[in-house]
């Protein structure tokens, strides 16, 4: 019951570890790590929006629904805008997302069993990252069993 992403095709492509200049030094990178938001009607978008809202020397990667996210940040009243994650080249500290879109509207506390392969495909997408090296770690926010 796979679903197929449209950045599966990036995180395939994407070179593992460190890159290497013209002259053998090593480029600086900030840590990245990625964070599946978990169950879209569970605390896990909460939990995300306020990890996103805090300061950080790394950059995270929000693998989610960009409107769970949204609304999750309404609910909380918290200012919550991540640029979309464009690759590893391009991060610097801060936080990101990158977008797969759920199949139903998430309503908090309200399971929707058609929600349950956007949740895996986050997964799916988040391993694949980091045994391509795209992401240094993964923590994961609730997940419905």
């Amino acid at each position: 019951m796979s679903t197929t992403h449209k950045y599966r095709s990036y995180i395939d492509n994407a070179p593992r570890g460190a890159r290497l200049t013209g002259n053998a030094e090593p480029l600086v990178q900030p840590k990245v790590i990625a964070v599946t938001a978990g169950e879209p009607a569970g605390v896990g978008p909460e939990l995300c929006v306020r990890l996103g809202a805090q300061s950080r020397d790394f950059a995270l990667v929000f693998i989610a629904d960009p409107q769970v996210l949204r609304d999750a940040a309404r609910t909380l009243n918290i200012s919550f805008d991540p640029r979309e994650w464009s690759g590893r080249a391009g991060a610097n500290t801060g936080a990101y997302v990158l977008p797969v879109r759920a199949a139903r509207p998430a309503v908090p506390g309200r399971l929707d069993p058609l929600n349950a392969p956007y949740v895996i495909e986050t997964l799916n997408i988040a391993v694949d990252g980091c045994l391509r090296g795209e992401f240094a770690a993964l923590v994961t926010a609730p997940v419905q069993k």
